[in-house]
């Protein structure tokens, strides 16, 4: 994430953007979210969404997403001058292995 912050600072992302979002709860991060702007399509990619497995059914991950639109909106309200095209999301476990594989 460190990586995708510095090519953003040096403008790799042009009109695109990159968000990494935080839930917390005083000092313990509690879930969070990565996600991607695609000035080309107008469109948003969730990478990830996430929140603490012995804090689900508070509405913390529900959060997370409406914020996460709400800011690809912005995005492409400033970016583009219009509303929001598309969001998708990448629908995978990164700690679980495919059944094929």
């Amino acid at each position: 994430m460190q990586r995708y912050l510095r090519h953003k600072r040096g403008s790799f992302y042009g009109r695109s953007n990159y968000h990494i979002l935080l839930a917390t709860q005083g000092d313990r991060i509690v879930g969070g979210s990565v996600s991607d702007y695609l000035a080309e399509p107008n469109a948003g990619v969730i990478e990830f969404l996430f929140s603490a497995p012995s804090l689900r059914g508070q509405g913390i991950g529900k959060a997370l997403l409406d914020e996460t639109e709400r800011v690809l909106e912005r995005d492409a309200r400033e970016r583009r001058g219009r509303r929001l095209f598309a969001i998708v999301a990448e629908m995978n476990d990164p700690l679980r292995a495919p059944a094929n594989a």
